[in-house]
């Protein structure tokens, strides 16, 4: 026999002490190994120790190799103490903790931080793994409590912020710790700090990676960009660090990704469609990346690839964690679902947190379709669990990637193309309930609006040339609208040029390379109209709150504002009809123009609602209107049938501006319905929102107050949140 031939002998590290001493190989069980067992035997254990090795090499009277074995045989077998995967975990979650990722930055900015005189009564300061205790007199046994430095909000000489290109200014994430770190180190019984490290993933020259601050305002070319001010009620993100004992996903994963094709992607659809993309693009990533994790047990898959496979499962376990039609109602099954959605979560975020600052260029670059599906994943779990600030967060992300990597490729393949109008389709109806912005203009603002709506006398020629481009190079806050008027012409072809960099639709015209009626059933138009209401609207309330504080607007400014407001409202009526007109002759219209009717007609109430600012009762038509057609809609959707309770937002638009009892009632049992086959939260937070403006709007009419009736608006500024109905 050869010697490649010769089978090679394995060795059983953890034997029992009796089958080591007789040279046999054992089977480990325990608490008695069989072999002990069969032989009649004592079984002698299994022995853990653990054994510091000397710094020295054995004596020099020990030079052969027989000398050299019988040392080391006296240690015993030696063995990582932590597994691979631990000793990863361990290394990624010590480098996450380092300021900008350097060792050297940390020291020195830890150096600072001990420095200020407000150390001696702090106790204790902690980047990462590296703390300085200050031995002073105050201690926690004194009452005084333990501060540790939170990179999101300190910044001291050098802040732990930045500001990209784009004039946004980027707080570092907060990072829980993983859990196969959790059983490495507790870092508290070393430094005597939390169970939380304040990781610092972002990419200064990138701004990747990063959460928007809800509770700063940052500035752009414009009014002052807020992505909110501060939250109260901002829900606690802590439960989603899992506390409990991690439990293996990924054995679960085959049930949970037919969990997701078959029950989520309905959730996830407004219409009904041959094949949803999260099934033509999601789901086939996934079922790879679970088969290169186990059946390859590969270790070279990209963060982004399971970050998606993490987000799926993570949406189809709070399904099952939640709905009234999953497929168990034993609460033990449920908290084990809800743990599960909270550690696929809790995986999701990581990994793509690690692809938005390790897989954007270089050898270990990800793919832009895989990034953006995995994004998407985790906003839709975002949204169903109410997070707003991780929706936000990964949002941006999503915009950045777009613009900066799918924009500068030469050829937008077709399922990019899918992915970017899956994005237009989440960021538009997002950006259309923020309200949360902070509406008070710079100067710079003022003197840029003044300026643009002066050129239209001096230049006319110039409003026929959208200037969408223009913008396609920073983060659009949705505080601005351009001064044009063939951007709303609805039945014009849309330059190719401007269409690719038009991610949020803001030129209306029409284009052929669009998918979005084959992302979710919907004609394009809505969506750009809606684009257009939401910014009109945001720079009313600028322009408002400007008038208040006497800053100085021109004349042209108003008259511009005044004539944007007419056209755009003509637009939005006229194609509101074209949609009635083509449905008029039949007798039962299909799912799909029940919908598309339903959104049309909240789109106008959206208009009236956040542009002009009318009467609730003004809009009764329009929300009767939206509920026969929701009540037809829901006929189709009974249990056992394929499609979902649709979108959320026209319901809500009309039950904000339900005025009777009758219309209110009649609301309440359609969002009922529909989130009794959902189960998932926004149909909940959808149902406490309108309750409270109904409310306050009852209260108010009794009180016989003249002014106008707060509205969901007011409703939202005042509880400081962020509904998303996508």
């Amino acid at each position: 026999m050869s010697r490649q031939s010769k089978t090679r002998r394995t060795r059983s590290l953890g034997g029992c002490k009796t089958c080591k001493r007789r040279h046999v190989k054992c089977d480990q069980s325990r608490p008695s190994c069989q072999a002990c067992v069969t032989l009649g035997l004592a079984c002698e254990g299994f022995p853990d120790g653990v054994h510091w090795m000397s710094d020295k090499k054995p004596g020099s009277s020990q030079k052969s190799p027989s000398g050299k074995r019988g040392y080391l045989t006296s240690l015993g077998i030696r063995r990582h103490l932590y597994t691979e995967e631990y000793r990863r975990s361990m290394g990624a979650l010590v480098s996450r903790g380092l300021l900008s990722g350097s060792i050297d930055a940390s020291l020195e900015e830890i150096d600072l931080r001990s420095q200020d005189p407000s150390f001696v009564s702090s106790g204790e300061t902690q980047i990462g793994p590296f703390t300085v205790l200050s031995f002073s007199d105050s201690s926690p046994s004194d009452g005084h409590p333990t501060h540790y430095l939170d990179t999101s909000t300190y910044s001291p000489c050098s802040p732990p912020t930045h500001i990209d290109d784009f004039g946004i200014n980027h707080p570092y994430p907060v990072f829980d710790i993983p859990d196969s770190a959790n059983e490495l180190l507790q870092w508290s019984d070393l430094f005597v700090t939390s169970d939380d490290f304040h990781g610092i993933l972002s990419d200064p020259t990138f701004g990747l990676g990063s959460p928007l601050d809800l509770q700063s305002s940052t500035q752009l070319e414009g009014p002052t960009l807020a992505i909110g001010p501060a939250l109260e009620s901002a829900p606690d993100q802590s439960h989603l660090a899992p506390t409990l004992p991690s439990i293996n996903i990924l054995a679960d994963a085959s049930f949970l990704l037919r969990t997701f094709q078959k029950e989520v992607v309905p959730q996830l659809t407004v219409v009904p469609l041959a094949k949803s993309p999260w099934n033509a693009l999601n789901v086939p990533l996934a079922l790879v990346t679970l088969g290169e994790l186990t059946i390859m047990e590969s270790r070279e898959v990209k963060h982004a690839q399971q970050a998606n496979l993490y987000s799926l499962l993570a949406c189809s376990a709070i399904f099952l964690a939640t709905s009234s039609t999953a497929y168990t109602t034993d609460p033990t099954q449920r908290n084990h679902w809800r743990q599960a959605a909270e550690q696929a979560y809790h995986e999701a975020k990581t990994h793509m947190d690690l692809s938005l600052v390790r897989e954007l260029d270089g050898v270990d670059k990800a793919k832009l379709k895989d990034q953006l599906m995995a994004l998407y994943g985790l906003i839709e779990f975002a949204i169903f669990s109410h997070n707003y600030l991780d929706a936000r967060r990964y949002l941006i992300d999503a915009e950045r990637l777009l613009r900066f990597r799918g924009l500068a490729k030469r050829r937008i393949s077709p399922k990019l193309r899918l992915l970017f109008n899956l994005y237009a389709w989440l960021r538009l109806i997002g950006e259309s309930t923020y309200v949360l912005h902070n509406y008070v203009p710079s100067d710079s603002f003022i003197n840029s609006l003044n300026a643009n709506c002066q050129t239209q006398e001096a230049h006319p020629d110039e409003l026929a040339k959208p200037r969408i481009f223009e913008h396609c190079h920073r983060i659009d806050d949705f505080l601005y609208f351009e001064n044009s008027e063939v951007d709303l012409n609805i039945d014009e072809q849309k330059d190719h040029r401007l269409d690719l960099s038009d991610i949020h639709l803001q030129d209306s015209r029409m284009t052929v390379e669009s998918l979005c009626h084959q992302v979710y059933g919907i004609p394009e138009t809505m969506l750009s109209l809606l684009s257009h209401a939401t910014r009109l609207a945001n720079v009313t309330e600028t322009l408002q709150s400007a008038h208040d504080s006497h800053m100085p607007i021109s004349n042209d400014v108003w008259t511009t504002l005044k004539r944007r407001k007419t056209r755009l409202e003509n637009v939005i009526m006229s194609f509101r009809n074209r949609g009635l007109a083509a449905s008029a002759g039949e007798e039962y219209p299909s799912p799909s123009k029940l919908m598309v009717q339903a959104l049309n007609s909240a789109l106008v109430i959206f208009f009236y609602r956040r542009v002009r600012r009318v009467h609730p009762a003004i809009l009764s038509g329009y929300v009767d209107h939206i509920i026969t057609t929701f009540r037809d809609w829901l006929i189709l959707v009974k249990d056992g049938s394929p499609i979902g309770p649709g979108t959320l937002w026209p319901i809500f638009m009309a039950g904000c501006e339900a005025t009777t009892k009758i219309q209110r009632d009649a609301i309440l049992d359609i969002v009922g319905q529909a989130g009794a086959k959902s189960g998932f939260l926004p149909f909940k937070i959808a149902e406490d929102i309108m309750s409270e403006v109904w409310l306050v709007q009852d209260q108010q009419q009794l009180a016989n107050i003249s002014d106008p009736l707060p509205t969901w608006v007011d409703v939202l500024k005042k509880r400081k949140i962020w509904p998303m109905f996508c």
